[in-house]
């Protein structure tokens, strides 16, 4: 897809939000194993998840995403 092909690779390259983009790398990059996760919220299309992306890829991270409809399946509420 093309928004997956022009998709910002690095955090910097973003424009837009810039306070809470530099909060949320700061807060990555001093992030330790066992504490608290991030979460991210706010209207469709304004850029958390190319902000993860982005900033996952910049720090060598590997992302892991989970969806709520991944658990909350027919067969789960039933």
């Amino acid at each position: 897809m093309l928004t997956e092909k022009y998709r910002p690779k690095n955090p910097f390259q973003l424009v837009g939000n810039e306070e809470v983009r530099v909060r949320f790398i700061k807060w990555l990059k001093d992030w330790k194993k066992g504490s608290k996760p991030a979460l991210l919220i706010g209207p469709p299309g304004i850029g958390k998840t190319t902000l993860v992306y982005s900033s996952a890829n910049f720090l060598n991270y590997k992302v892991i995403e989970l969806n709520a409809s991944d658990i909350r399946t027919k067969g789960r509420l039933e």
